[in-house]
């Protein structure tokens, strides 16, 4: 082969690979950021599939009940119960105070140290988790993710 050949082959080479890396950049970024769908209750919604939970589906469901079993959902705060990587939990209730008063009323305080996300039971909701910056229905962090709480998306609105 000559130069200008082998010149030919190496360009031509280097134009494909060119080529399929911008293709798979492109692909990358088109099919990597899964847009999240729109609610089929509109764009107010917060419930998500709890507005599947109507009076009709809870007659309906009392008929596939076929024994009368019931499960314990809930876990109680309480040293020993699960928590996730290196949370802790603590609840401490302190010595109870001396009577006060004529009536000599005492009470005991509770001293809690820990983490109470990802420990125990846990109900989160729509806003708990997202894609990037987009959480359920399109909602934006930033329009509704605060430091005090979330103002729309949280667990008051599954019921």
């Amino acid at each position: 082969m000559n130069h200008q050949r082998i010149g030919h082959h190496v360009t031509r080479g280097a134009h494909t690979v060119t080529a399929l890396v911008l293709l798979i950049l492109v692909g990358t970024s088109i099919f990597g950021q899964q847009p999240v769908a729109p609610s089929p209750w509109g764009v107010a919604d917060q419930r998500g599939a709890a507005n599947r939970i109507t009076p009709t589906k809870v007659r309906e469901a009392k008929d596939l009940i076929k024994q009368g079993t019931i499960y314990q959902l809930g876990h109680v705060y309480e040293s020993g119960m699960p928590l996730f990587g290196t949370r802790h939990y603590s609840l401490r209730i302190p010595h109870p105070f001396r009577p006060a008063g004529r009536n000599e009323m005492v009470y005991h305080d509770e001293i809690i140290s820990g983490e109470l996300g990802q420990v125990g039971t846990q109900f989160d909701g729509l806003g708990h988790i997202g894609i990037g910056d987009t959480f359920y229905n399109g909602n934006r962090r930033m329009d509704f993710a605060q430091p005090e709480g979330l103002t729309r998306l949280g667990v008051e609105n599954a019921g």
